[in-house]
């Protein structure tokens, strides 16, 4: 093969591949925001993780584009802030369904003192006026060696002192790494039963047991995803199937709509 067509393979190799990974990486979603059955407008949508925003149009519907993973914001001044994660499910249907609660997002109090300040420059006194001495005016200043020199007693506390500060501030440090830790194990846990939940009951429990058209599985589980699936992964089969033909009630009187 002639060098110059030989580079020009390798040039279009790595063109699809490099379009192949982009499309992997990203997809368009289309999504409505509701509040029950309403439709919510002007709701301020951000992609945290791609620092990227649009807004909902008149019949709550946005167009978006993210990876799996993604955190995305909702928020509005009459409804209550929602982040949700971008899941295998949502890119595979390219659909998502958000549903906020009314409620305002109130700005944190903010308590102002006003501060007072004498200008003892200005202030009148008599020519023989005393001030009279109290218990911090007769005590001595404390010692500089005693509080830096080991060897001394004061020093020799004050070591022994920052030691044990240091010990707790340790064994803080080191709880709150294992409480991070459980935390991100939980969310694992939680987002993988999500989405093997088709896998593990099987496709018939929702077409034929629960009535949801095949193309709307996956729109389905990320409704019941939204609504709190994930809070069921520790719990038996009973009580997840009875809150998923809930949630399939719900679904479907929206679908009617």
């Amino acid at each position: 093969m002639p060098l110059k067509n030989k580079n020009v393979s390798i040039a279009l190799f790595f063109m699809v591949v490099l379009s192949t990974t982009y499309a992997q990486q990203q997809e368009a979603i289309h999504g409505i925001v509701k509040s029950e059955a309403t439709v919510l407008q002007d709701i301020n949508i951000i992609n945290k993780t791609k620092n990227l925003g649009t807004s909902s149009n008149a019949n709550g519907e946005f167009t978006m584009h993210v990876s799996e993973g993604d955190s995305i914001q909702f928020s509005s001044i009459n409804y209550k802030t929602r982040i949700i994660a971008i899941s295998l499910n949502h890119l595979k249907t390219k659909q998502i369904i958000i549903f906020l609660e009314p409620g305002l997002n109130e700005l944190d109090e903010i308590a102002i003192e006003q501060k007072v300040r004498l200008d003892f420059g200005k202030v009148a006194l008599p020519k023989d006026a005393i001030f009279e001495k109290d218990e911090i005016d007769l005590k001595a200043a404390p010692n500089a060696r005693n509080l830096t020199d080991p060897t001394s007693p004061a020093g020799s506390n004050t070591g022994n002192i920052l030691g044990v500060i240091t010990l707790i501030s340790d064994i803080i440090f080191e709880k709150s790494r294992e409480r991070k830790k459980e935390e991100k194990k939980m969310v694992q846990l939680q987002q993988n039963f999500s989405n093997t939940i088709l896998d593990k009951y099987g496709e018939e429990f929702f077409t034929k047991g629960l009535n949801i058209h095949k193309n709307d599985v996956y729109l389905f589980i990320d409704f019941c995803n939204d609504n709190g699936l994930k809070e069921y992964y520790l719990s038996d089969e009973f009580t997840t199937k009875n809150f998923i033909v809930l949630q399939s009630k719900k679904f479907l009187e929206i679908k009617k709509q």
